[in-house]
């Protein structure tokens, strides 16, 4: 029972949210209330959400910084732009194809550290090539 209370709650979530930014938003503020001591149902339904991969892309900025940036090329920005995220600023939208001329792949060594980063705040990541 409890089981298929989780898999509706992730169901509806799924529908009501897209953005994965949201999503994330979400996943803390349920750390916060397990935290207080909050269980059950929540709980589980913030395990569902977040077994769910994200398809992300990783690239190293050619000019300035060259920082390493994620893409999130399923994750709709709108306006033609897809959800990004970089260590300083954080989430933002861009266009996928600029930053593909502007970047190139990022070595599992370089993105590491945004790597651990997005997990830390929810994301369970599916690293694709861009």
């Amino acid at each position: 029972m409890k089981m298929q209370k989780c898999q509706l709650i992730s169901a509806i979530l799924d529908k009501i949210i897209s953005n994965k930014r949201l999503r994330s938003i979400i996943s803390t503020i349920a750390d916060d209330e397990l935290r207080k001591g909050i269980k059950g149902d929540f709980r589980q339904a913030r395990l569902l959400l977040k077994q769910k991969p994200t398809k992300v892309v990783f690239r190293v900025w050619l000019e300035g910084s060259q920082t390493v940036i994620a893409l999130f090329p399923d994750e709709d920005a709108g306006n033609g732009n897809c959800m990004s995220y970089e260590h300083i600023g954080q989430h933002g939208a861009t266009k996928y194809k600029y930053v593909l001329f502007s970047t190139r792949p990022a070595t599992s060594e370089e993105y590491k550290d945004l790597h651990v980063e997005l997990k830390k705040i929810g994301y369970t990541l599916d690293v694709v090539e861009g």
